[in-house]
């Protein structure tokens, strides 16, 4: 049997939100925040629904759903997390390093499993996205989330600059898109602007200007990336203004 794993993306989300996703599990309890989250499919591309993912560290485990989604919430400070996926007749543990163990840490995968062999390809990706210039004034950069902390002009122009790399190395060409979205429940996301990250001498850096405006229809943004690049599971940054901080 096939077993291909990819895309482990080292990036940054909302941690409140993502801890009714926890599933079962207890073991050992840290300082740091683990989400664990992401997609199985196929080699067709088909979701996988009932593949077991495992935090070996603590035991915390969740099933995918009927759309091979899963996501779980675990808590440690160890620098390295041994991860393991159940789906019949094959199992696979992937070691996967923290590279801020004790603090915030969102890891989102895409597995894909070809039930004809069973090798396994691993790839990892650490993304890291801020608000700087002339913007940074009115923004909290955090490792999990963006924060508008002071109150802007109607509209202002800022510079959201994100970092991709795998292992330590910088990955260079990756699209990276900002989107916004209004407070209403259920409101799609609209894209704003996009770019891709650099090459030599500034690999893996992106830095995409957009125009930031406060209000009911532009409540939440976020930083997306890799965005629509085939293989890659898309990882977050939410930047929430002001209007969405005082609707809770």
């Amino acid at each position: 049997m096939r077993f291909q794993q990819i895309i482990l993306c080292v990036c940054v989300a909302l941690l409140p939100f993502f801890a009714s996703c926890a599933s079962s599990g207890g073991g050992n309890v840290g300082t740091g925040i683990v989400t664990v989250k992401g997609s199985v499919r196929n080699d067709s591309a088909q979701p996988l629904a009932g593949v077991e993912v495992t935090v070996i560290n603590t035991g915390d485990t969740t099933l995918s759903d009927s759309l091979g989604y899963f996501s779980l919430v675990t808590e440690t400070d160890e620098e390295n997390l041994s991860v393991s996926i159940t789906s019949g007749d094959v199992a696979h543990v992937a070691e996967i390093a923290i590279t801020d163990p004790g603090n915030t840490t969102v890891l989102s995968m895409e597995i894909i499993i070809n039930e004809d062999s069973g090798s396994v390809e691993l790839r990892n990706v650490e993304m890291m996205s801020k608000i700087v210039g002339k913007c940074d004034y009115y923004f909290e950069n955090h490792r999990d989330v963006v924060m508008q902390a002071n109150k802007t002009p109607a509209s202002v122009d800022c510079l959201a600059k994100t970092w991709l790399s795998s292992e330590g190395a910088p990955l260079s060409g990756l699209n990276v898109m900002i989107q916004y979205r209004a407070c209403a429940e259920g409101s799609p996301w609209k894209d704003l602007s996009w770019g891709k990250t650099n090459g030599p001498p500034h690999s893996g850096i992106a830095q995409i200007p957009f125009t930031f405006i406060d209000s009911e229809e532009r409540c939440v943004y976020r930083v997306v990336a890799p965005y629509l690049e085939l293989g890659y599971q898309e990882a977050e940054q939410l930047i929430y203004t002001m209007t969405k901080r005082a609707h809770g």
